[in-house]
């Protein structure tokens, strides 16, 4: 939600919004994809699927 407004200056700025569109959303879904490894990590030191607890219902 932070880049967005920014993003929206730059297509302004620009004049042409189309190639830019595809060009951040593609640089956001590598940063996602670059931030899975680090996760999966964490889920598996803290046990991953063997340890896994459901929220109980209240």
């Amino acid at each position: 939600m932070l880049p967005a407004p920014y993003f929206g200056m730059l297509l302004d700025l620009t004049g042409s919004p189309y190639p830019h569109i595809f060009t951040v959303c593609g640089i956001f879904g590598a940063l996602g994809l670059g931030c899975l490894p680090t996760i999966y990590r964490s889920f598996i030191r803290l046990g991953g699927n063997r340890n896994y607890i459901a929220p109980g219902l209240n």
